[in-house]
């Protein structure tokens, strides 16, 4: 091997290894990213920060939503538009405040945390599970858990 390829090889390991040993976010971090996307919903009605919030929910959540999209849509006259599974996370009024001033991450079992989460105004606990994709907000915390 000539010294120039040995030095590539070096520095593309240099570069992929730190990815390899990369974890997911903690529990704070994903559940701050999901506020984020829910204030920014309640300022712009921007669809997008809508699908955000969906792809951080657990698989048990979002199979949920996409249930009650279709019973929704079910009991609408013929010809009305789909609902789409994330169109039913809205938000537009935060009683506690918008600005998280902390996060406490208490586990409650195997798998899954509560957040306790402190606001301007007061506190709100968010269940969170681990699943494959990383940590997840169970909206519907007694739904069995999706995901080894």
């Amino acid at each position: 091997m000539t010294r120039l390829a040995r030095s590539l090889l070096l520095a593309l390991l240099a570069i992929a290894l730190p990815a390899c040993g990369s974890k997911a976010p903690e529990p704070d971090v994903v559940y701050r990213k999901f506020h984020g996307a829910a204030v920014r919903f309640a300022q712009t009605s921007d669809s997008g920060d809508q699908l955000e919030m969906f792809e951080l929910l657990s698989t048990a959540s979002r199979e949920r939503l996409e249930r009650d999209a279709k019973a929704l849509l079910a009991n609408l006259p013929e010809g009305t538009p789909p609902v789409r599974p994330f169109e039913l996370l809205i938000t537009r009024h935060f009683p506690l405040g918008e600005s998280i001033e902390n996060i406490e991450v208490a586990p409650s079992g195997d798998r899954r945390v509560t957040l306790h989460v402190s606001f301007a105004k007061g506190t709100a606990d968010v269940a969170m599970v681990r699943e494959e994709r990383g940590w997840r907000i169970a909206l519907f915390p007694d739904a069995p858990t999706g995901g080894p």
